[in-house]
């Protein structure tokens, strides 16, 4: 069985090492300041001993709890343990099941022309939410990691496709990076893979690189926690039965975490029978061209679906339908 090894364990013995020191530091310092008799100063060293000894207390604490942890499967990606993910039974199985995964910032509402066919096909589907997204604020992507939204989606294909006979797993732009990581823990019947934000595009590569591995991306974080994800929407006037429900700020560290998940994907290890990718030939958030080229570059063999009117919502826009009729050909056949 292996042993716990826990990157974020390992952070956090650096961070309990530093305290100590500090502690070192402070109490050296009040003996200093008590010997030359600079007693207010000395008065200050003391509050901040104490307030450095009850952390240094508490993560000593949090960290010896963590040691039970070793003797279970460490599931790295997923940032879990096996064993300690949902379960489902079912006596009965499904010939053909669909699990959706929905885009950064969104909800599965987004894929709803989609779901509505399967509905009228009697295909069952499972559209879980991922952590942070579909709540009245943002404040679970504040703290989110891509291990996060790893985990969700593994442990939606385990619960669901433990009854199906067949499995097909649509992912809709950060839901494509997801997918693509379930295909390589996983096999997979049928990918599809739809407006796949798989790449950061050109212009967005330095932001990438200063929020990722610069010393300095705590201070950018810092001083610029949210930000906005495109232009600001227009307000047409038009009113909209049904809108897409997102997010139109979001934290950096979502974005992170969003930029991190394109770096973590195995796409060498994925296991799927067949693929297709559906782009717009609009799209202004993923550079389709650059998209293919790293797919081929990876020995991926796919087949492809362009919608000429739509955009990055493909599933809302003009050839919608097309789109959605393309689908599920692919998955019935």
């Amino acid at each position: 069985m292996l042993k716990y090894r826990q990157k974020k364990l390992s952070d956090k013995k650096k961070k309990l090492t530093g305290w100590l020191i500090l502690e070192v530091v402070l109490i050296m310092l009040l003996f200093v300041t008590i010997q030359y008799g600079r007693y207010f100063l000395a008065s200050v060293v003391a509050v901040k001993l104490l307030f450095v000894s009850f952390r240094y207390y508490h993560l000593r604490r949090l960290l010896e709890s963590y040691s039970m942890f070793r003797v279970f499967k460490h599931l790295p990606d997923e940032g879990t343990f096996e064993g300690q993910t949902p379960v489902l039974f079912e006596p009965k199985r499904r010939k053909k099941g669909v699990l959706l995964i929905h885009g950064f910032s969104s909800t599965p509402k987004e894929l709803r022309s989609l779901t509505e066919m399967l509905q009228i096909e009697g295909i069952s589907y499972y559209t879980p939410v991922l952590t942070g997204f579909g709540l009245e604020d943002v404040h679970l992507l504040a703290v989110v990691r891509e291990q996060d939204w790893m985990r969700d989606a593994v442990n939606a294909y385990d619960v669901f496709a433990a009854n199906c006979d067949e499995i097909t797993i649509v992912g809709n732009s950060m839901g494509a990076l997801l997918a693509c990581h379930v295909a390589s823990k996983r096999k997979v019947d049928k990918l599809v893979l739809t407006a796949p934000y798989l790449l950061v595009k050109k212009k967005h590569s330095f932001s990438k690189k200063l929020l990722i591995d610069s010393p300095f991306a705590w201070l950018l974080k810092l001083f610029n926690p949210y930000v906005r994800k495109g232009g600001k929407p227009e307000n047409t006037g038009v009113h909209e039965p049904d809108p897409r429900f997102a997010y139109d700020v979001v934290p950096v560290r979502s974005i992170e975490a969003l930029w991190r998940l394109q770096d973590k994907v195995q796409y060498e290890n994925i296991q799927a029978g067949k693929t297709l990718v559906l782009t717009g030939k609009k799209d202004n958030t993923v550079e389709n061209e650059t998209m293919f080229e790293f797919l081929n570059s990876k020995g991926m063999k796919y087949e492809k679906i362009e919608l000429e009117g739509s955009g990055h919502l493909v599933f809302s826009g003009p050839d919608a339908l097309d789109g959605v009729k393309g689908i599920l050909n692919f998955i019935k056949n």
